[in-house]
């Protein structure tokens, strides 16, 4: 499915841009002023992890409907905390240079379009997962139960 790949690409570019300097990540977080210092590097890998999870997951799910599903879960998980952190960020008047999506890369001034941005990676998410849901096999239980 296109809207798998498209994700699952996206998710491995955002994952690998972070990847490729996990302190400038990490120093980048810092101005949304939600996460601890002390916190800092171990969210900014934790983060940068489940991008390249989700990514893998997704990619691999158009051979395994249940890793699909794992993959889209995991992505909306991430876009919505991203949506948050940002939209909170937003609400409070924050100045910020890199919304983070890429790490360090491709800086991009928190903005309202940033915020749009995150709620099309949202639906995107969401429609990965009803998709991928529905093509998930049933147990011969779940199959009895909906009878």
């Amino acid at each position: 499915m296109w809207a798998r790949r498209i994700l699952a690409v996206v998710l491995l570019a955002m994952g690998a841009g972070k990847l490729l300097d996990p302190s400038g990540y990490a120093h980048a977080l810092a101005a949304f002023r939600v996460i601890p210092v002390a916190a800092l590097t171990a969210v900014a890998w934790s983060w940068l992890a489940c991008e390249l999870a989700a990514g893998a997951l997704l990619l691999i799910g158009g051979r395994a409907a249940r890793i699909g599903v794992a993959g889209a879960i995991l992505a909306l998980a991430i876009n919505v905390a991203y949506a948050v952190m940002t939209t909170q960020a937003y609400a409070r008047h924050l100045s910020i240079d890199n919304c983070t999506c890429f790490g360090v890369h491709l800086r991009q001034r928190l903005s309202w379009f940033v915020l749009a941005q995150d709620a099309y990676m949202i639906a995107l998410s969401a429609y990965v997962f009803v998709v991928a849901r529905r093509a998930t096999p049933r147990s011969p239980a779940e199959s009895r139960a909906r009878s």
